[in-house]
């Protein structure tokens, strides 16, 4: 019964342990995600700045570069 219940617990350790690995990995992945969202927004938020600087203030432009951001 000892072997069992050992045998058991080993294998609710590992099954456990594989899933704990599994969502640090998602949690990584999700991570690296939103970095790459962040760096895609301030991308966007930087081309309509300059945009803006060079005076392209015709307002058709200024509403779409705000719909953008």
């Amino acid at each position: 019964i000892t072997k069992e219940l050992n045998s058991q617990i080993e294998e609710k350790e590992q099954q456990f342990n594989q899933q704990r690995q599994e969502l640090i990995n998602k949690s990584y992945q999700n991570e690296d995600n939103i970095k790459q969202k962040i760096i895609e927004a301030e991308q966007r938020a930087t081309a309509a700045e300059e945009q803006l600087q060079a005076k392209q203030t015709d307002p058709s432009i200024v509403q779409e570069l705000e719909s953008q951001i």
